[in-house]
């Protein structure tokens, strides 16, 4: 009788340690599950501010990306947080109900909630590389294109003289001051930069220095052309970072004025992806006649009204302004998870 007892004890207790286990594992189980779906949603949101034109647009995205990675029954917790400020957040609260596994011993077994909260902020971009050796002024009206998800903005035009709301000018720059220009090896090295980018990482804390205003040299344009002619890929839904035709362009308050080697604030980047390249006709800066009546150019060659023709591009989101560039993000900014 007393080994009856102590058997049916010890089998209480072996049934009860196999629920718990098994509950346990589910809590896991959930937790893992809930913690995937909160991360997706987190991102998913900060991903959307920079195109979002409300908060309630990123709290639908949020919520929509953690529900898609959720299993029936589960739910997103509302409300989704949303900070829109100089380095926006959103943070995702998913929750599940899991049973108390107690076979057996009670009819109505309790249930645990089980959450997983994430939160995703966005940062503008430590370094970007392949910088041109030139800025232009943060632009402060882009117009996104909506029938790309606003992926890429409308057309826009890169001139000498800019013509029209959709046009903007450059200012040349030097990423090192005693670099002067007086050999054809030096001038070598600056075509390569407009063809080719520099090669070393560009930040915030860059120092650059003023070269001089948009002028259209022959060469030059000529080497900043052949990013279009390298690459094969024509459509700008298909533009990806590391492509001829994509440039991360230094932004500037105000393009510089001042003498050569004056230094240049780098106030952010934004992408711009190369459509085409108008040269329009080549000039020069002086001209002569000949002995038979003939004239010729001498001095610099210009294309003084060639047109780069393409389209601001977010690299990687959230990029870009509506309206005022203050507190917004340009160019490349990094979307991570702060807390999981």
């Amino acid at each position: 009788g007393s080994a009856l007892l102590l058997t049916a004890f010890a089998l209480f207790t072996l049934l009860l340690f196999v629920a718990m286990v098994g509950t346990v594992g589910s809590i896991v189980a959930a937790k893992s599950s809930l913690q995937a779906a909160a991360d997706a949603g987190a991102l998913a949101g900060a991903s959307a501010m920079g195109n979002a034109k409300s908060m309630d647009i990123v709290r639908s995205q949020a919520t929509l990306f953690a529900q898609d990675n959720l299993q029936p029954g589960d739910t997103v917790e509302p409300p989704v947080i949303v900070n829109n400020d100089s380095e926006g957040s959103v943070a995702v609260t998913a929750s599940r109900q899991v049973e108390i596994s107690l076979p057996q011993l009670i009819e109505n077994p309790p249930t645990y909630k089980v959450t997983a909260t994430a939160k995703a902020k966005v940062f503008n971009s430590g370094s970007i590389s392949h910088a041109p050796p030139f800025v232009i002024q943060a632009p402060k009206n882009i117009r996104w294109d909506a029938n790309d998800n606003y992926q890429h903005s409308q057309r826009y035009t890169m001139q000498i003289n800019p013509q029209g709301p959709n046009s903007f000018t450059y200012a040349d720059v030097l990423f090192n001051a005693d670099v002067l220009f007086n050999s054809d090896t030096s001038w070598q090295e600056y075509y390569s930069l407009l063809a080719n980018g520099y090669e070393e990482e560009c930040t915030l804390k860059t120092p650059l220095y003023y070269l001089g205003p948009a002028q259209g040299g022959k060469e030059s344009v000529r080497y900043f052309g052949s990013r279009v002619e390298r690459d094969r890929n024509n459509d700008v839904r298909k533009a990806k970072y590391g492509d001829e035709r994509l440039m991360i362009i230094p932004l500037v308050d105000t393009l510089p004025t001042a003498k050569k080697g004056q230094s240049v604030k780098i106030v952010g980047f934004i992408g711009f992806w190369l459509e085409s390249m108008d040269y329009g006709q080549l000039s020069y800066d002086d001209y002569y006649m000949d002995r038979w009546g003939q004239i010729h150019g001498v001095g610099s060659a210009r294309y003084r009204d060639f047109k780069a023709n393409g389209y601001f591009v977010k690299v990687t989101l959230p990029a870009g302004s509506y309206e005022d560039y203050n507190n917004r993000f340009f160019g490349t900014s990094q979307v991570r998870l702060v807390n999981s």
